[in-house]
């Protein structure tokens, strides 16, 4: 599976996208905490908040489609799949 990282994020992981081998089916959420653990305490605090529930503020895009938050433990993904992890810009 390929994941692109952009923003902050990509700083944290020091690339701007990797492939990982997941098993097909595996849910969102399941991997944001199988890349946490690679990743580490920087990224467990920018994707996790304090309960263990993603961070609303993050848009994550699976071959083109936004996958909510609210919609990351259902949405099962598979190997060829593309996910693209977003921060939104802010400014005034």
């Amino acid at each position: 599976m390929k994941i692109k990282y952009f923003g902050q994020l990509r700083e944290m992981v020091s690339t701007n996208e990797e492939w990982i081998e997941i098993e097909d089916d595996i849910n969102l959420l399941d991997l944001l905490q199988r890349l946490n653990k690679k990743h580490g305490e920087k990224f467990e605090r920018f994707v996790f908040k304090q309960n263990n529930s993603l961070n609303e503020i993050l848009i994550f895009v699976v071959n083109g489609v936004t996958i909510s938050t609210k919609m990351a433990t259902g949405y099962l993904l598979k190997n060829e799949d593309t996910l693209s992890i977003l921060i939104p810009i802010f400014g005034g």
